[in-house]
């Protein structure tokens, strides 16, 4: 064992020798006046790679956003690569040798870069794949909110609370993704809970007609209520309705409630309030109380 470690650590010190020497022969035609030179040839591809972007971002974007800026970024960072290599050439450094000794560590890079790597490729199948685009409300790894910005190494959201969310790619990639304005139409409900006495057939009427005279709410498919139960001290409903999925989600909400409780009202069917009956332990009722309110009974 122990040869096995010296001729390992041979090697990595012959290694080490081997790219001081590259290092040394790439660097040994450094002139630091040529540095304006250097520096126009760098502002040149700087400009160049702006222009680039603003094009090709107006060429692609008219059909796919996403890959529109996607694109346009690639076509910049490699113009901006290439100029730098040049800017590097003028002042004497022979980047072909510089690049090769650098890439004995390569292997040590690429280990600590994996992270980085993996969100990379996550964000390259992000861009093929189209789970979501820009403005699309969604679901991503447990936050909520708007998708801004999709780039390689991240997604962007604008959470519903308002704060900001960077998302790392390859954490989007590996959970459930759910995109609520993917379809052209969303689904919403509204629970509602009604007296005994009432009629379930006059009161799944009157629900489904309520949901429809809620600004926004589609007639096709139409307004549609479900039984849930018999709770403790309602019959239990369900109403769901159909929009478009642009639309103000909870202002929906708000609307179908108030249509929903007018709609009773005007029918005189009671939205009862939860109840709770005591008993004495012979098993007589002491009172029947709703609930969060106080109980007064004689002893």
């Amino acid at each position: 064992m122990s040869g096995a470690w010296s001729m390992t650590a041979t090697t990595i010190a012959q290694a080490d020798a081997d790219v001081d020497v590259s290092v040394g022969e790439s660097v040994s035609g450094f002139d630091a006046g040529n540095w304006p030179a250097a520096l126009i040839v760098f502002g040149v591809a700087v400009v160049v790679a702006f222009a680039a972007k603003q094009i090709v971002h107006r060429l692609v974007a008219r059909h796919r956003e996403v890959l529109g800026r996607f694109l346009s970024r690639t076509v910049a960072a490699i113009v901006i690569t290439i100029g730098l290599i040049y800017s590097l050439s003028t002042l004497g450094i022979r980047v072909g040798v510089l690049l090769g000794a650098l890439g004995v560590g390569g292997f040590a890079l690429a280990f600590a870069m994996q992270d980085t790597l993996s969100n990379m490729i996550a964000g390259i199948i992000l861009q093929v794949r189209r789970p979501f685009t820009y403005s699309d409300k969604v679901s991503l790894n447990g936050y909520e909110g708007t998708v801004t910005d999709i780039n390689l190494r991240s997604v962007e959201m604008q959470l519903l609370s308002g704060e900001m969310a960077l998302i790392p790619s390859s954490a989007v990639l590996q959970n459930p993704i759910e995109n609520w304005t993917r379809r052209p139409t969303r689904r919403f409900s509204v629970d509602v809970g009604v007296s005994y006495d009432a009629d379930v057939d006059h009161v799944a009427r009157l629900l489904a007609d309520a949901m429809a005279t809620v600004d926004g709410v589609l007639d096709d498919p139409p307004p549609a209520v479900d039984f849930v139960g018999f709770g403790g001290s309602s019959i239990d409903f369900c109403v769901y309705g159909w929009f478009e999925a642009r639309h103000p989600y909870f202002d929906l909400r708000v609307a179908a409630a108030h249509a929903i409780q007018q709609q009773l009202a005007d029918a005189e069917i009671e939205i009862p309030f939860p109840i709770r009956t005591l008993m004495n332990p012979d098993g007589s009722a002491i009172a029947d109380a709703m609930a969060g309110r106080p109980v007064h009974a004689d002893r």
